[in-house]
């Protein structure tokens, strides 16, 4: 058999551009009322095994599919996990891509890969060897939904309902996101929901003009994201004209730490509705295949620093104790 060796290599960031563009497209088919998050199990993507709760376009992602498939449940196992457990995986059933990021050693002078070499070394608790460079890859590895499994132990599944918070929890927790940042935040009758970068506050209607304490909040987050990016905090480009790939970005940023911020609460968060910011992230989408993993990277930053400030985490970090083969560019 001849290999072609102009095969290319598989492309993980156009995997995982393909997906969010078919989430947007999704959103707008069923007329902008779908949500980031699913309306049944629990809200937040999570590992039952490990006890991590995804995070960045990976809790996007896996949220999205099980809705699409209409899952019960949001928890997500690798195969290794399934089967140190006794499940098996049912005829027919695939994974979902995991992203994450893994780092490739070198020698500097030869240029041969030392990985498992230095991994062993670091793993050991000694300290990096001269002469090597160091490479981020971008890898993933798969999971699978607890109901693509047989014979998985019941304590796995979750059995309690979809808000795992009351009212006046939601509503608690909540308020402290929004008033414990210490962000400046003026109400205006019919004045709009805004951010002003120069002056450094927010401004948002007055609460009884929103159609529930939901709709408040996940606005007041939006904005909050916003907030986050000024230059005295995480510093992002505030300045963008309407329009502009920048200003997209920075709109998606700003509505995924929304969506990141309202599960944590216990809210589902709804997919904007505002056609023109749909139209602007599907076209930075088709024409910039890292766009999505900036604007995730950029809204999960946005998270933990709230979440620091505030003293609640939102998602915790992933492990990865569990991966097994992981794809590689």
């Amino acid at each position: 058999m001849v290999m072609n060796k102009n095969k290319e290599k598989f492309d993980i960031y156009q995997m995982v551009t393909d997906q969010i563009i078919e989430i947007l497209e999704t959103h707008e088919k069923l007329n902008f009322t779908y949500s980031w998050t699913p309306s049944t199990g629990e809200i937040l993507a999570s590992n039952p095994v490990s006890k991590t709760i995804y995070r960045g376009f990976n809790q996007i992602y896996l949220c999205y599919v099980a809705q699409k498939n209409k899952y019960g449940q949001n928890r997500w196992l690798t195969v290794r996990q399934g089967n140190n457990l006794g499940a098996r995986i049912k005829k027919g059933e695939k994974g979902r891509p995991i992203t994450y990021w893994g780092r490739l050693y070198k020698d500097e002078k030869t240029g041969r890969n030392i990985t498992a070499k230095i991994a062993k070394i670091l793993a050991g608790g000694g300290e990096m060897p001269e002469g090597v460079k160091t490479t981020l890859l971008l890898r993933y590895y798969n999971v699978f939904n607890i109901e693509q499994f047989t014979d998985l132990p019941e304590k796995l599944f979750f059995k309690g309902e979809t808000i795992q918070y009351t009212e006046p929890e939601k509503d608690e927790l909540a308020e402290e996101f929004v008033t414990k940042t210490g962000a400046r935040i003026a109400y205006v009758q019919d004045g709009g929901n805004c951010y002003y970068p120069i002056q450094d506050f927010i401004q948002l209607c007055d609460r009884e003009q929103f159609k529930g304490k939901e709709a408040f909040y996940r606005t007041a987050f939006h904005e909050l994201g916003h907030w986050t990016g000024h230059a005295s905090r995480l510093n992002r480009p505030m300045k963008n004209r309407f329009g502009t790939p920048e200003y997209a970005e920075e709109e998606l940023t700003a509505e995924l730490f929304s969506a990141f911020t309202a599960a944590r609460c216990g809210f589902t968060q709804q997919i904007t509705n505002n056609a023109a910011y749909i139209k602007s992230w599907l076209s930075c989408l088709r024409g910039d295949k890292k766009f999505i993993f900036r604007a995730s990277s950029q809204a999960q930053k946005a998270a933990d620093f709230v979440g620091d400030l505030v003293g609640i985490k939102i998602g915790e970090t992933v492990e990865f104790s569990d991966i097994e083969e992981p794809g590689e560019l």
